[in-house]
């Protein structure tokens, strides 16, 4: 580190670097050893608890300094969210956080858990009591008692923000649409904000909206556990979420076609992107993170300020005539045509076939799409897709029998192997393209 004097400099000493080539040194302090990538201590290990069920348990140690960035980003994209829209009073109305459990597990010294369950103790002591649901209630491990749980403590209570990952929140709020059959906002006077990150919303996004009220705001952020990356910051719409570059991270990118390539030497400072371009992104952290490739696929949409849009996830691709495919290719095609054309599909995944893509999915109350319909899907697409449908619930039941209902969890849309959807049994053989 001595010899590094600038950016060049330091491409030559610190390689980039995947979680895998942080064995030696997290094995050292999950021994115990201090300033083995941090010369201060660290204060809990993060899991990422395989959150898309794809890969294996990860624990990212965070220190004081990481912690103390994330409580100041988080208070930032609050206090912007008030005084951008006008409503002071959001900094006090009571929030429903639909996250982890709380209760933490042993490693070695350090305590860990996940990024949501951890956060619990992020907060100054009145607000954790200031807060739904009760450390009680957010302990308890069975995802759809939980569930339960936190509607009957919510009901009775005013509400300003609710924060979670779309998919589950989903679920929650159409439970509690059913319970006070109308839009929650009309129900919960004060309920203003739905603050998301974690997964797209965009195959949601409708209909949460509608259930929470046209005039409820949605706030997108993007945290992850080896730190918080970015948040929107302008309403109600955003060109992108506002890249945080001075909260004790120092960014890279990396060519999405040069990561798959194996091209890893041509990193990028943030002076050589540029907008409408695909790149892997690279962290530096206040934890001892160096050179570290995140996984997610990111765009830029400004360059002054920074903004970003999330593409997808580097390990989720499908290769295709030499083509890799990720969520910009398959995903996101798809949810502007749910969207668009008020189709009834849900829970989707996309696998390889023998001839091509293949994509499973469900509808509302198992409903056949029409050849009209199908159309629609085939023409969305620069390619053959061949369409399977499956039960509804099916991706539910998946994520229910491999324990990863709720929190951080999400299904995989896209993969380069059958594994996902060789548990699903086809509800029509005939639905094909």
């Amino acid at each position: 580190f001595k010899k590094i004097k600038d950016y060049e400099d330091f491409k030559s000493n610190v390689p980039l670097r995947e979680y895998k080539d942080y064995h030696l040194y997290l094995s050292k302090v999950l021994e115990g050893k201090e300033n083995v990538l941090w010369p201060t201590p660290y204060k809990y290990l993060l899991s990422t608890a395989k959150s898309t069920g794809d890969g294996d348990d990860k624990f990212i140690p965070i220190s004081q300094e990481s912690l103390n960035n994330l409580v100041q980003i988080s208070l930032n994209m609050l206090i912007n969210f008030a005084v951008k829209t006008k409503n002071y009073s959001i900094l006090l109305k009571r929030g429903l956080y639909l996250g982890a459990s709380p209760k933490l597990s042993q490693k070695g010294k350090y305590e860990y858990g996940l990024l949501s369950g951890v956060s619990y103790y992020l907060k100054p002591k009145f607000l954790r009591n200031f807060s739904i649901p009760s450390f009680k209630t957010s302990a308890i491990e069975n995802w759809e008692e939980k569930i339960k749980a936190i509607e009957n403590e919510v009901i009775e209570n005013e509400l300003g923000i609710i924060v979670g990952t779309p998919p589950w929140v989903n679920k929650l709020v159409m439970n509690l649409n059913r319970r006070v059959k109308k839009p929650l906002n009309q129900h919960f006077k004060e309920l203003t904000l739905f603050m998301f990150g974690g997964a797209p919303i965009k195959l949601y996004k409708k209909k949460i909206q509608t259930i929470l009220g046209e005039e409820v705001y949605l706030l997108e952020n993007y945290p992850a556990s080896e730190a918080f990356v970015a948040y929107q910051d302008e309403f109600p719409y955003s060109s992108g979420l506002l890249l945080q570059t001075d909260h004790g991270v120092f960014f890279e990118f990396l060519r999405k076609e040069d990561y798959y390539n194996k091209n890893l030497e041509n990193r990028l400072q943030l002076s050589e992107v540029n907008i409408n371009e695909e790149y892997a992104i690279v962290l530096t952290t206040d934890s001892g993170l160096f050179s570290y490739l995140l996984g997610d696929i990111i765009e830029f949409t400004d360059l002054d300020p920074f903004r970003i849009k999330i593409n997808g996830r580097l390990r989720h691709y499908l290769k295709l005539k030499g083509q890799y495919l990720n969520d910009n290719s398959l995903s996101h095609p798809l949810y502007e045509l749910i969207q668009n054309h008020n189709l009834l599909i849900g829970e989707f995944t996309f696998a390889p076939g023998k001839n091509g893509v293949e994509l499973y999915y469900e509808t509302q109350n198992n409903k056949i799409l029409n050849e009209q319909e199908m159309k629609k899907v085939k023409d969305s697409f620069d390619f053959e897709v061949k369409l399977v449908q499956i039960n509804e619930d099916a991706i539910y039941e998946y994520m229910k029998k491999h324990h990863k209902l709720g929190g951080q969890f999400k299904i995989t849309r896209i993969r380069n192997d059958r594994n996902i959807v060789e548990k699903f049994k086809p509800l029509s053989t005939n639905q094909s393209l």
